[in-house]
């Protein structure tokens, strides 16, 4: 905090400091011996200050000056609510978080798409089953079920169109990828996201509408990553279509919290201090990790950044979208 100036009365002190706050420049005034001084809150902010200083002395009596404790009332009084409604939020995300058993009775979807997915791991040892058929029916692409395994053992997956399966009428395959995980890391931190956001969001929105939420993100993912996939590689399994995780999902409901407790300040949403850095840290590096070297990429395999986009976006997008996943009775 530096002090910018004095004056010789109150009004005169009030006034400018007033001024500088509708210009935002913190600042305020107090008395000093005989004279009043007006102090700036931050340091980068002092030479603004000074310039407006100048033009104060210059013409203190201009009419853009009158009125101007009034605006800056209005602005403190608009300011301290938007604290007040923060701490609210974060006083009633605090109390969910340290009450696991009230998320738990209240979330009972998210509970059920936890064990769907750790019964698919067990199921298909982690996707590293040798029979095709449980992952064969659960991708986006059924091309798995035609499987072989060669003379060593290995199985060889035939080429086929990735959209074949859903043409057919297989279209429980938009939604399902979801449940698939490749690897223990790749389970716990996407159920860990799942947990924490989903139980969040279907806990506000109530579970029928969350359900809702799920499958429309599910399929604008799943199609975004097959998309991309086909872009990129070429329009056949497995090339393409050969993927699953609930990270989608799971960028689609962050995408909605933020959008709703960042932006709009609607519901009682709130994420955690760093979430929202360490989500889009995340996405860029997986999206980087796409023209980098696997050993610069600490050895990580494929990642599904067009499900990641397409889940963002898709969940940044239903934020806005009036009443429709507002909870009960808004």
């Amino acid at each position: 905090m530096r002090q910018l100036t004095t004056f010789k009365d109150e009004a005169t002190a009030q006034r400018f400091a007033a001024w500088l706050v509708t210009q935002k420049i913190e600042s305020h005034a107090e008395k000093e011996g005989e004279q009043w001084a007006v102090w700036v809150r931050e340091e980068d902010q002092l030479a603004k200050a000074k310039t407006e200083l100048a033009a104060y002395q210059a013409e203190p009596n201009s009419a853009r000056y009158q009125g101007a404790e009034r605006q800056a009332a209005a602005l403190r009084l608009e300011e301290q609510k938007k604290r007040d409604q923060a701490q609210k939020n974060l006083i009633e995300m605090s109390g969910k978080w340290g009450k696991g058993m009230a998320q738990t009775r209240s979330s009972p979807i998210t509970l059920a798409m936890i064990a769907a997915c750790v019964l698919v791991a067990v199921l298909t040892s982690l996707g590293e089953s040798r029979d095709p058929r449980i992952l064969g029916t659960l991708q986006f692409s059924g091309g798995r079920l035609a499987a072989v395994q060669d003379a060593d053992g290995e199985l060889r997956m035939p080429v086929v169109p990735v959209w074949q399966s859903v043409k057919s009428g297989e279209v429980w395959r938009l939604v399902t990828p979801i449940f698939i995980h490749f690897g223990i890391m790749h389970l716990v931190f996407n159920l860990m996201w799942l947990y924490d956001l989903g139980g969040q969001a279907e806990s506000i929105m109530k579970s029928g509408r969350f359900i809702l939420f799920v499958l429309i993100v599910a399929v604008i993912s799943n199609i975004t990553e097959v998309f991309t996939g086909s872009f990129l590689n070429r329009p056949f399994f497995p090339a393409a279509g050969n993927f699953g995780g609930m990270s989608g999902v799971n960028y689609g409901l962050f995408g909605f919290i933020y959008i709703r407790s960042a932006v709009l300040h609607r519901g009682n949403y709130m994420l955690r201090p760093g979430t929202a850095l360490m989500m889009f840290l995340w996405l860029f590096f997986c999206i980087g990790r796409d023209f980098m070297s696997a050993d610069f990429a600490g050895g990580m395999s494929y990642v599904a950044n067009g499900a990641h986009v397409g889940g963002l976006l898709i969940g940044m997008a239903l934020a806005y979208v009036p009443k429709l996943f507002d909870p009960p009775g808004q």
